[in-house]
């Protein structure tokens, strides 16, 4: 009986510490997937030059590659 009682302690001990953990995941994997969505936002952006979107040529960052025609 007693070595029962050891082990229902041990479990429950293990069982909150990976409750836990699993908490802590789950906290850590909200901010990784908002950083996410804000680094494509700013990788949209940066994608964005005078080819493929309505701004004017002088607002490239560079020169658009020359067509050797």
């Amino acid at each position: 009986m007693v070595l029962y009682l050891i082990c229902d302690s041990v479990i429950i001990r293990v069982m909150e510490k990976l409750l836990e953990k699993i908490r802590f995941l789950e906290a850590e994997n909200v901010v990784l997937k908002k950083l996410v969505v804000k680094l494509q936002a700013e990788l949209a952006l940066l994608r964005k030059n005078s080819g493929n979107a309505s701004k004017p040529p002088s607002s490239d960052i560079v020169k658009p590659p020359k067509d050797n025609l």
